[in-house]
């Protein structure tokens, strides 16, 4: 697991990158909660909430980490924007620190992948 952070201030301390196929696939489905950690998908410009059960925050950033968009409280059973530039989405629990549009986020693996 690892940190993002913005500045000085951590955003998520827990982070799973999904990288393989069934770990993008099943992603959040089913879960009822982030429990605060976050879940990081590289190669990602557009994400869904089908099949989830809570509501999440939703962060695109460039492959070098800057925030491009950010939705908030996405409802279950929906589809968001495809977001041009972004390489991750970052999923995580709503009403939790959330970094704000031309941010940049540290923390990323380096490899971009």
């Amino acid at each position: 697991m690892m940190s993002l952070w913005v500045g000085e201030l951590v955003i998520v301390e827990e982070v799973f990158v999904a990288r393989t196929f069934w770990s993008r696939f099943k992603g959040l489905m089913g879960r009822t909660s982030l429990d605060g950690k976050g879940y990081l998908f590289p190669h990602t410009n557009s994400i869904h909430t089908l099949f989830m059960r809570t509501p999440i925050t939703v962060v695109y950033l460039s492959r070098q980490g800057l925030v491009l968009k950010v939705t908030r409280e996405m409802k279950p059973w929906r589809v968001g924007p495809w977001v041009r530039g972004a390489w991750w989405t970052l999923e995580l629990s709503t009403g939790g620190i959330t970094p704000s549009v031309g941010d940049r986020v540290d923390g990323l693996p380096e490899s971009g992948a």
